[in-house]
């Protein structure tokens, strides 16, 4: 997957996002950034980054994707 997006972003991108990207592929949820422990227990108050609450979303959204996305 990880290098699908690199190969269909030419323009680039950021190390922090391709991690981020990575880091939620493979939890299988959609987390905020992880910092670390250390960095997260000052930002998010807790060890691990608090999940994304995707039920608050009011506006329609809608997901498309091919055979080979």
């Amino acid at each position: 997957a990880l290098n699908k997006l690199i190969a269909m972003n030419p323009s680039g991108t950021s190390i922090k996002c391709l991690l981020h990207f990575v880091y939620n592929y493979h939890s299988d949820k959609f987390f905020r950034y992880d910092y670390g422990e250390s960095m997260n227990k000052i930002i998010y108050k807790s060890k691990r980054p608090p999940e994304y609450c995707l039920e608050i979303i009011k506006i329609p959204t809608i997901l498309v994707y091919g055979e080979y996305d």
